[in-house]
């Protein structure tokens, strides 16, 4: 087993940041089942992050995609009552 984590007295605790970093009191706690090095584990919890910071900037960008069109929507209804371009004007905003 590898546990990341601070050794205080013989109990293992989370590490949280000094108050004068920027990320002050911030722990940082992970149980892994085999041996790893700290660098292996590391890697492990990077790739981790990154993984998951790539799956929500998609769900962002799908729900501003979701938010732009919602809004867009009464504008094309808007300009369909423009005489003569009205319904190409609607059908190019929708």
């Amino acid at each position: 087993v590898t546990f990341l984590g601070e050794n205080s007295e013989g109990y293992v605790q989370p590490w949280r940041a000094p108050t004068n970093w920027l990320c002050s009191g911030y722990t940082l706690e992970d149980l892994r089942m085999g041996s790893m090095t700290i660098d292996q584990l590391f890697d492990t919890l990077e790739a981790e992050a990154s993984a998951l910071t790539w799956v929500l900037r998609c769900v962002g960008l799908l729900l501003l995609w979701v938010g732009f069109c919602i809004v867009a929507h009464p504008l094309g209804v808007a300009a369909d009552c423009v005489p003569c371009i009205g319904p190409w004007l609607g059908n190019q905003i929708d």
